[in-house]
């Protein structure tokens, strides 16, 4: 099948840190301050719900909405930052070329086209291997000012993900989740690791805004 994005003219090429990324899309985006919204791929309906009521709240605050184009989490997430007029970055696992999953080709595009844009680490052609998600996750966590994580497991990417974040000294957001659910072991774990709790929609607007500060382009 023909790559949905191949012909797309908005190509770059960008550094963050010591990596050199591929880019499609606008990428001005990476200039504003980005939440990393990560989570399970085989969510819960809690947790869609729980991106429905949050991530609103963090375009309104000024934030680009970082993913990894991941199903479940990721893919809600993205849809609905778009859909109230936010900006998001995908970070893929593989090349650009062969963006993955292949059922969000189309939400791919939508992004490039939305003042948004899409990244990898690897060169256009190269294909996603597992190893390559690993990376992905552990840059994700370096480009992110902040990170919500939503729903986790235990182990998880999610879960490394964050505790990556907060070796960094990020800031990471928690969902708590019911205390029975093997998916919510990460994010309750975390909580007691120093992860703040995102608890509301309105208790989360006011402490994005306030972390927003320090990182202001504007």
């Amino acid at each position: 099948m023909e790559d949905v994005l191949y012909n797309n003219n908005d190509r770059f090429t960008t550094t963050w840190d010591e990596y050199t990324l591929m880019g499609i899309g606008c990428r001005e985006a990476l200039l504003a301050p980005m939440l990393a919204v990560v989570g399970n791929r085989r969510c819960t309906p809690y947790a869609l719900r729980c991106v429905e009521a949050l991530v609103p709240a963090a375009v309104s605050a000024g934030y680009t909405i970082l993913t990894g184009g991941s199903l479940g989490v990721a893919t809600q997430a993205v849809e609905v930052a778009l859909g109230c007029g936010g900006v998001c970055v995908c970070l893929l696992g593989g090349g650009l070329n062969h963006p993955y999953p292949q059922s969000n080709q189309e939400l791919f595009e939508i992004v490039t086209k939305s003042d948004g844009c899409i990244l990898s680490m690897q060169v256009w052609e190269e294909l996603p291997r597992p190893h390559m998600f690993r990376a992905r996750n552990f840059l994700m966590a370096r480009m992110a000012h902040v990170m919500l994580a939503v729903e986790a497991g235990m182990p998880s990417g999610t879960l490394a993900q964050c505790e990556e974040a907060l070796k960094l000294k990020k800031t990471v957001f928690a969902v708590p989740g019911e205390i029975f659910s093997t998916c919510s072991l990460g994010t309750n774990y975390l909580l007691g690791c120093g992860a703040k709790a995102a608890s509301s929609p309105g208790q989360f607007a006011e402490a994005l805004e306030a972390e927003r500060i320090p990182w202001s382009y504007k």
